[in-house]
């Protein structure tokens, strides 16, 4: 396999173990490895070693099987190389997953033996405004990628007549076609049909942050309410910009079609953008946090109070499950990002009728 292909691809796949292999640091500092805890304890000696040995172990992990993978695909046939890396993907998120089950199970454990949290008043801080503030940019920021998508749409159409009667559908990494359709209305628009499911999954994507589960913690709520403001806009523009790009990518595609455009760029140029994403996501981790605790503001008014203990909800501290709570979207509790109610009617018809949607389109202009 091509050296600089191998590069770039185990770099996105180097710095998604390193970012999994550090979660622990950007959790909120009132949650440790999926489990409720008060925030001054967060910088107690008996967690920080906890956190140091998960990240270790970690590294025991996605670096050695980093590098097995990359010297098992190198040289070796496409479909070989692409197989040991799904291969080497896949055992890397259950190992780490397997890893980090071990420090919850753990963290429970020596939770329930301190007996933390016990002796102090908790509450439940909820901000009649919080809607009202900008927490996400406004969906017209995706009139740009619908704007990309229309023009490839009439680009098509003014120059149907010069696209072949074989269109390239995939290439290997030394630019030479390994598979082709026939010219048809449903390949030759099957771009386009897509760019436009990828504009309107990103736009609700940004429409859930803003509408997802308020979570301010009641020991220091003015700093929590900034930081959680801070970390949606963050992500919300995030996930503009990636639509756009993404969009742009199939742009590239498509006027390969009808240009004599190389393919190195044509493969390349998604792969670039993709390790660029990649990489900003991390960036946005790490400066962020889960929730924005890691941006620096005001230190706020400190108060007794602390959040509710409501880990029966969450199982294996990954997955919020409470039939009472309407709540459809919250943030996870280890990872950076959202999850669903999965107790919640809502969340499952939203989640399937999603996945409906993506297959659906897919069936009808598969080529």
């Amino acid at each position: 396999m091509d050296f600089i292909f191998l590069l770039v691809t185990y770099s996105i796949y180097l710095i998604l173990g390193i970012l999994m292999g550090f979660m622990p640091y950007l959790t909120r500092k009132t949650e440790s490895f999926g489990v409720t805890i008060p925030e001054d304890t967060y910088y107690c000696q008996e967690l920080r070693n906890m956190r140091k040995k998960y990240s270790l172990q970690a590294a025991l992990i996605y670096v050695p099987l980093t590098i097995c993978s990359i010297i098992l695909s190198f040289n070796a046939a496409e479909e070989r190389a692409s197989l040991i890396y799904g291969i080497g993907l896949v055992l890397l998120i259950g190992l780490l997953f397997a890893l980090y089950l071990k420090y919850h199970f753990q963290m429970k454990k020596f939770k329930s033996q301190k007996k933390w949290g016990e002796e102090k008043p908790k509450a439940i801080i909820i901000d009649t405004g919080f809607r009202n503030k900008k927490l996400t940019y406004s969906n017209a920021w995706f009139i740009i990628p619908t704007i990309i998508m229309m023009a490839t749409l009439a680009v098509t159409l003014v120059y149907f007549d010069r696209i072949p009667e074989r269109i390239p559908l995939q290439y290997n990494f030394s630019g030479e076609v390994t598979r082709w359709a026939e010219k048809s209305p449903r390949s030759v628009f099957w771009i386009p049909v897509q760019q436009l499911m990828m504009i309107g999954l990103f736009a609700f994507i940004n429409y859930t942050i803003s509408r997802a589960k308020q979570q301010i913690d009641p020991s220091n709520p003015e700093k929590s309410l900034v930081q959680n403001q801070i970390f949606r806009l963050r992500w919300s523009a995030y996930i503009i910009a990636t639509g756009t790009f993404m969009v742009l990518i199939f742009t590239v595609v498509q006027l390969s079609f009808i240009f004599n455009i190389s393919p190195q760029i044509v493969w390349s140029v998604p792969m670039v953008i993709t390790a660029l994403l990649v990489i900003g996501a991390a960036a946005i981790s790490i400066t962020t946090g889960q929730g924005g605790s890691r941006v620096v503001v005001g230190d706020g008014t400190k108060r007794e109070e602390i959040d509710r203990d409501d880990d029966k909800y969450w199982k294996l501290g990954q997955f919020y499950f409470n039939p009472n709570d309407p709540t459809i979207f919250l943030e996870k509790r280890f990872g950076i990002g959202w999850t669903i109610n999965f107790a919640s009617i809502k969340a499952w018809l939203i989640l399937l009728g999603v996945i409906g949607l993506i297959i659906g389109i897919q069936f009808l202009f598969r080529v």
